[in-house]
């Protein structure tokens, strides 16, 4: 075959080709036309019931409002309350919105960084096994040293934790006798060697591959004085742990990073954070004697540590490509009592540092927003409460239905971003209304309680009386 026969040949078998794709996409055009005239009376008859419908809705929707509206300006009190909620409402919400457009632009550093680094864990009525797993996990990513500070009373762990590795010159134990978790970090950092301090709890155990290679990665930048890591729950067999797991993700996927953008991160978790060891050797005074209200903190050492990285002018970190996993109590009582330390902490951390200078001589809007909106939403969820009993009390039903609607669809709205993540877990919305719903009176008894100190978790409810620790008996006594 010449080329010209050839040349002739593909052009007859193109246009072939597309005389048959003329003829196929023919057929489909009649084929849907005839579709279209047979369906469109109906689809004209749905559209007309539809706009009906809506119609109807949107009509009774607005009567409903006007008189929901004119049942409320009858009471003044009752309309001043609303108009509370609504103001603070409003902030909050776009506070949220804010927080949450931003962490879509937040990308983990991914710049390799070296440096030498000291593995932190203070010990305190841990499970053998537990702290085990946590060091194994820690050796696995080869740090230079990890110390273990273990309370006075800890003499049988600390033996289970010396023959398990006798031959590991990286790991080293250490006691302490003062109690609390704040004397035993200072004494582990004094005792740290090297560039890094990376505090762990001894629940805690890295899952990521290159876990600490990630976490200091920040560190490249000079400017970078603390770092910390995602947060997961190990195990999530009750609906307790379900909740606290629903809840860190949203915190690490939609406040966090956000705050990372700053470069102002309110709180590196003490479950793994990691620390430039030179800038907090010389404040270790400050973590150790820190007084709210002439009141000694015991807690909170995380919150304070991180605050007192800021105060220097350095930035505080989030890395999402270094995942921790922890274990939760079971119970959700004992995450709530959990959760009433946590938010005394919260409260004195951030209201110190809203009425100190440092923050607006920084110009750290982003945190003193996160700051304020870390406050205020459990105190706004009260008035709605305050609110929805006195509608109960004057019988106005109609707000009644109003906020019951509100709680659900605010916390699908917030929760939207976990669902997408985890569709399944979508059946655990209505026991997150109600954890929120209970989170609200925990906040507000944490605030008028603001300077009582006691440890509540998972493995012992104590104080701290002139120095020793003092153990309550009923676990449910503080």
């Amino acid at each position: 075959m010449t080329e010209n026969e050839m040349i002739m040949a593909i052009k007859l078998i193109l246009l072939n080709i597309q005389i048959r794709l003329t003829e196929f996409f023919e057929d489909i055009k009649t084929g849907l036309s005839n579709l279209w005239i047979y369906l469109k009376p109906s689809l004209i008859e749905l559209g007309s019931n539809a706009k009906m419908l809506f119609s109807d809705f949107l009509d009774t929707f607005v009567k409903k409002a006007i008189v929901l509206y004119e049942a409320i300006i009858q009471y003044d009190f009752l309309f001043a309350f609303l108009s509370a909620i609504l103001a603070i409402g409003t902030i909050n919400w776009a506070i949220w919105l804010m927080r949450r457009a931003r962490s879509t632009f937040y990308r983990p550093y991914k710049e390799k960084f070296q440096a030498t680094t000291s593995v932190i864990i203070p010990v305190y009525k841990e499970k053998k096994y537990t702290l085990k797993d946590t060091i194994d996990s820690i050796i696995r990513n080869n740090p230079n040293e990890i110390i273990l500070i273990f309370d006075h009373t800890e003499k049988s762990l600390m033996k289970f934790v010396q023959e398990n590795y006798k031959n590991n010159t990286k790991v080293k134990a250490h006691f302490i006798d003062l109690p609390g978790k704040r004397p035993a970090l200072a004494k582990g950092i004094k005792l740290a060697q090297h560039e890094i301090v990376v505090l762990v709890d001894s629940d805690t155990q890295w899952k990521t591959e290159h876990f600490l290679e990630n976490l200091i990665a920040p560190f490249k930048d000079p400017r970078v004085g603390g770092t910390g890591s995602r947060q997961k729950v190990k195990l999530k067999e009750t609906w307790a742990q379900k909740i606290i797991d629903w809840n860190l993700d949203l915190k690490y996927s939609d406040y966090v990073p956000s705050d990372s953008l700053s470069g102002s991160v309110l709180c590196l978790s003490g479950r793994t954070a990691a620390y430039r060891r030179k800038i907090i050797l010389p404040v270790l005074h400050k973590l150790t004697h820190e007084y709210f209200l002439w009141h000694r903190c015991l807690g909170g050492d995380d919150t304070r540590l991180t605050s007192l990285v800021l105060q220097q002018g350095y930035r505080t970190i989030y890395q999402d490509n270094a995942v921790a996993e922890a274990e939760f109590h079971p119970s959700l009582l004992v995450y709530l009592k959990q959760k009433i330390r946590w938010s005394r902490n919260s409260f004195r951390a951030y209201l110190k540092a809203i009425f100190s200078p440092w923050p607006w001589k920084q110009e750290r809007w982003q945190y003193l927003i996160a700051a304020y909106h870390t406050i205020a939403p459990g105190i706004t969820a009260l008035i709605g409460f305050a609110f929805f009993i006195y509608a109960l009390v004057i019988q106005e039903y109609s707000f009644v239905y109003f906020w019951l609607a509100w709680i659900f669809v605010s916390r699908l709205i917030k929760g939207y971003s976990h669902i997408v993540r985890h569709p399944k877990e979508v059946y655990l919305l209505p026991a997150i209304v109600l954890y929120y719903f209970l989170l609200s009176f925990v906040k507000l008894y944490a605030f008028l309680t603001i300077t009582v100190e006691s440890w509540s978790g998972s493995r012992n409810n104590y104080t701290i009386k002139r120095g020793k620790r003092v153990v309550y008996k009923n676990p449910l006594s503080i």
